[in-house]
């Protein structure tokens, strides 16, 4: 072997031993914000990926299926359960705000939610799952935060930052109608929710009251539309034939006064912003086009 070629070995060897652990771990997906009092951090055991280029033999016929056509790619050990709902495995610091300081504190508790992402032919699968930090204390608005993730997790990261800011934090409880309204929509509203597996559904009784603002995203000016109220109960008797596929009461957010044509996030007090939608008149156009 030429003399270059067992320095460049002798040189990939430690950086391969490096990315061990990672390739030996669940991956971390994202931390996310589902209000001030509660943290989501998301892992992926693995997934499936599909070939889909319009060719070989399974191409046009169906739900036909050859060898190549999925495979399921694995990401090391699966999540360990036990240890991610450790409220030792975690720790909130901030810098900029006082109750967590720079040696932080634990969640006072954690729950999971663990479903599976997809299946290849044979129902092979792995399992997203979603872990909820409930704070010991709000995050304020405007402060910067760091979560430390215990090295024993295995996750390939250690620490991540976010800054707590309402209309910039897409929640996952704050349910719009994404494909957007027409100004004279009868009804414009969002609903306040989820769901937290194990951790049952999340209590947003506390936040009646709260105002809700429509951002406008271009422009970055804001607008009070409204407050939040109770909705409807979590009724299992009801609603689906027992079937109540939120798991959860519902609040609401009515903004069906405001009807300028534009491009929004609807933000709630204390929880964050929706995703973004449009409000225009020919906004059905393109789904129904499609469908």
């Amino acid at each position: 072997m030429p003399e270059y070629m067992k320095r460049t070995a002798l040189f990939c060897i430690p950086l391969l031993i490096a990315a061990i652990p990672d390739l030996l771990a669940t991956r971390l997906v994202e931390v996310k914000i589902l209000d001030r009092d509660y943290l989501v951090v998301c892992f992926r055991d693995g997934e499936v990926f599909y070939t889909e280029q319009g060719y070989g033999p399974s191409a046009y016929s169906g739900h036909d299926y050859s060898p190549g056509d999925d495979t399921l790619v694995i990401y090391g050990d699966e999540l360990d359960t036990g240890l991610a709902g450790a409220t030792g495995t975690w720790k909130i610091i901030s810098r900029e705000d006082e109750n967590y300081g720079r040696k932080g504190l634990e969640p006072v508790a954690v729950h999971r939610k663990s479903k599976v992402n997809n299946t290849d032919n044979n129902w092979n699968y792995r399992l997203d799952h979603w872990i909820f930090l409930k704070l010991p204390h709000p995050m304020q608005e405007g402060k910067d935060y760091t979560l430390r993730i215990s090295r024993k997790l295995e996750a390939g990261v250690r620490k991540e930052s976010f800054t707590y800011d309402n209309f910039s934090n897409e929640s996952e409880a704050v349910h719009v109608n994404i494909i957007g309204y027409t100004p004279d929509s009868p009804v414009k509203s969002a609903d306040l929710y989820y769901w937290m597996g194990d951790g049952g559904q999340r209590d947003y009784s506390g936040f009646e009251g709260n105002s809700v603002w429509i951002y406008h995203v271009d422009t970055g000016e804001r607008e009070k539309v409204g407050s939040v109220y109770f909705w409807k109960d979590d009724d299992l008797e009801a609603e689906a034939l027992g079937r109540n596929l939120t798991g959860s009461d519902v609040w609401n957010a009515d903004f069906t006064g405001f009807s300028k044509p534009g491009h929004y996030r609807l933000v709630v007090e204390g929880v964050g912003c929706s995703a973004e939608f449009s409000i225009d008149a020919n906004i059905y156009f393109d789904p129904f086009k499609t469908s």
